[in-house]
């Protein structure tokens, strides 16, 4: 597939040009000379290519985009002096390709495009010129449009407003500034990027004419440097930036009071978010027509994000107005939010000092529902949240119409949202859920919380530290601790510089969890194996045992992975040891496995000296009544006889 290229032609004053004899013609080009003709009828006449940009500066450039049903021209021109230093000349640079590649967009952005002729470049003699890839002069566009995009943005809120107002009263028209500040281009390039590009009546535009042209086939949009003549009939809408208000053909608007409002949001919207918060705005696509603009309405992400944006700014009566009024047009519909945009809303509407509180409140109330739900990006609403705290009542309300309908694991997580939000730990609501919860529920949510709320964490095991279970709570507590590696975790974070205190509420811990049972052998050997046997829990368990042979147990364990740590085998052992000491993984190996089913708190009969006083107790029990039986039958036997 062969790359497209745009082709060139340069427009001089010469002798001879290359279609006729001296005098302004095009000098230079990459045409077909069929092609040149075609060209320069089209652009060689006294309002584009031939015309001055300025009657009274040379060396200004001006930039014309111009349409010719399905082919386009971009024109560069400068009004120069001839050879014979005599005013009035030009040199016109064009670039002509098919209209759907040279787009307004396109044009703005080649205004500082390095290929443009100079005046010093037009006597250079060369007939030929080379087309240029589109590709590249794409590129080079997209960075132009970027640097005069932001000039655009940088212009003053009301001249924007007062050129949006006169493009929205007839989208479809062409119009005439006088005398613009600046750079003309920026105008346009606000224009084209808020109204939008309607293939239907696509953007024209010419940035520096001497006098309005007189063409019907003019640009719609013509910026010039003098004042029409009162005497010519206007060709467009005539407008002077900053001297009225505009109306259709440049007198004061007609009344309606929606076009003000509108022209000054889109204004404030393009200065602040550009052309993403714009289209976000736009959600029906370009304006191209007056029933577009009269039916317009901004989208409820759009407008409250643009509220929020301002929200710090000191802005006039007509610009807070002009919010407002679209806020009320736009329908409510805050689920085209999402979580990170209204966390953004309400990082924005914070500071709004009453301008938009009743905005701000709704957005936090929404927050406050997802962030408890668990709905949308639970990081960006969290710190929002965090950042700006929503009122007190708002989330126990909230909390207490979720916990209503919840199961208590689902209570427990509001509770940790309600918390993190700034709720006290001592209302009515925090106290009775969790007094509600089991202690399982509530080792479990210590795990959780302990990171980002360790005071909660802290409050949860305090409340678990004071319960007196049963056997089988005890068991699904065993359970809890168990998946969260007994808590050491979450205690390292809650109190993270002291250890003794570590140790003492893993005490509590084991101690509400496990109880006597942790006087068995078996349970001590299933704690170690099943934690990652870090040393606080280890000197927990050894300040929780009373068994000195427990104690001892546990010692070896943590003296054996201290060694192993170290990257030494286990020391030797004492050969004329009474009680030899045995390496847990030496006991483990030698025990019978655990009996399915065995329950920490029924082991009691499994340990090995009670199990032999039990068979020696039963023999003896046994040989007694045998002994009874045959004394029996002996007297038996006797009074028979």
């Amino acid at each position: 597939m062969s790359e497209v290229s745009i082709d060139q032609i340069l427009f001089a004053w010469d002798d001879p040009t290359l279609t006729g004899p001296r005098g302004l013609g095009p000098v230079a080009t990459s045409l077909p000379p069929a092609e040149v003709v075609k060209w320069e009828q089209r652009l060689l006449s006294p309002d584009w290519a031939a015309a001055e940009a300025d009657q009274h500066t040379t060396g200004e450039a001006a930039l014309l985009l111009l349409r010719f049903e399905q082919e386009a021209a971009v024109v560069c021109k400068r009004s120069v002096r001839d050879p014979h230093g005599w005013r009035g000349s030009t040199v016109a640079h064009a670039l002509v390709g098919p209209a759907h590649l040279l787009t307004a967009e396109i044009a703005l952005g080649l205004a500082p495009w390095a290929g443009w002729i100079e005046e010093d470049d037009r006597f250079a003699g060369e007939r030929v010129m080379e087309a240029v890839p589109y590709d590249a002069l794409r590129l080079t566009a997209r960075a132009g449009l970027v640097e005069v995009r932001n000039r655009a943005r940088a212009r003053s809120r009301h001249h924007l407003a007062e050129l949006f107002e006169l493009v929205l009263r007839d989208p479809e028209g062409c119009f005439t500034l006088i005398r613009p500040e600046g750079d003309a281009a920026e105008l346009v390039c606000a224009v084209v990027d808020v109204m939008g590009e309607s293939p239907a009546v696509p953007w024209t535009f010419a940035t520096r004419e001497a006098v309005e042209p007189c063409t019907p086939n003019r640009p719609r949009i013509v910026a010039v440097t003098e004042p029409p003549r009162p005497d010519l009939a206007a060709t467009g809408h005539r407008a002077r930036l900053g001297a009225a208000s505009i109306g259709v053909s440049g007198v004061a608007g007609s009344g309606d009071d929606m076009m003000p409002d509108l022209a000054m949001a889109l204004a404030v919207a393009y200065r602040h978010g550009g052309t993403e918060l714009v289209r976000a705005l736009r959600t029906r696509g370009p304006i191209s027509t007056s029933d577009d603009a009269l039916d317009w309405t901004p989208s409820w992400a759009g407008i409250v994000r643009l509220m929020a944006l301002t929200a710090a700014e000191s802005m006039a009566y007509q610009e807070t107005r002009a919010l407002h009024a679209w806020a009320a047009r736009a329908k409510e519909n805050w689920a085209e939010l999402d979580s990170a945009a209204l966390a953004e809303v309400i990082d924005g509407l914070a500071a709004t000092g009453g301008d938009f509180a009743e905005v701000a409140d709704k957005a936090t109330a929404v927050a406050v529902q997802r962030f408890m739900t668990g709905v949308g990006d639970e990081q960006a609403l969290r710190g929002a949240l965090t950042r700006h705290r929503p009122p007190a009542f708002l989330v126990q309300a909230e909390l207490r119409a979720l916990a209503a309908r919840a199961t208590q694991s689902e209570r427990l997580r509001y509770i940790e949202r309600a918390v993190a939000m700034g709720l006290d730990f001592d209302t009515p609501e925090v106290n009775g859920l969790l007094s509600a919860a089991p202690t399982a529920e509530l080792l479990s949510a210590v795990a959780r919380c302990a990171e980002l709320s360790p005071d909660l964490a802290l409050l949860l095991m305090e409340r678990a530290a004071a319960r007196q279970d049963s056997m089988r709570e005890r068991d699904k507590s065993i359970a809890a601790m168990t998946q969260h590696d007994f808590l050491v975790p979450a205690v390292e974070r809650v109190e993270p510089r002291d250890l003794a205190t570590q140790s003492r509420i893993l005490q509590c811990m084991l101690a509400v969890s496990y109880g006597e049972a942790l006087a068995d052998a078996w349970v001590i050997r299933e704690v170690i194996q099943k934690s990652s046997g870090a040393p606080v829990l280890l000197h927990a368990m050894i300040a929780q045992v009373r068994d000195p042979k427990l104690a001892t147990l546990i010692l070896e364990h943590a003296g054996t992975r201290w060694f192993a740590d170290q990257g030494l085998p286990p020391p030797s052992r004492a050969l004329n040891s009474s009680e030899p000491a045995q390496s847990l993984t030496t006991q483990q190996q030698q025990q019978p496995a655990r009996p399915l089913g065995a329950h920490p708190f029924k082991r009691w009969w499994w340990d090995g000296d009670t199990l032999t006083r039990l068979l020696v107790g039963g023999a003896g029990v046994i040989a007694v009544v045998a002994l009874l039986l045959v004394v029996a039958a002996v007297v038996i036997g006797l009074r028979i006889l």
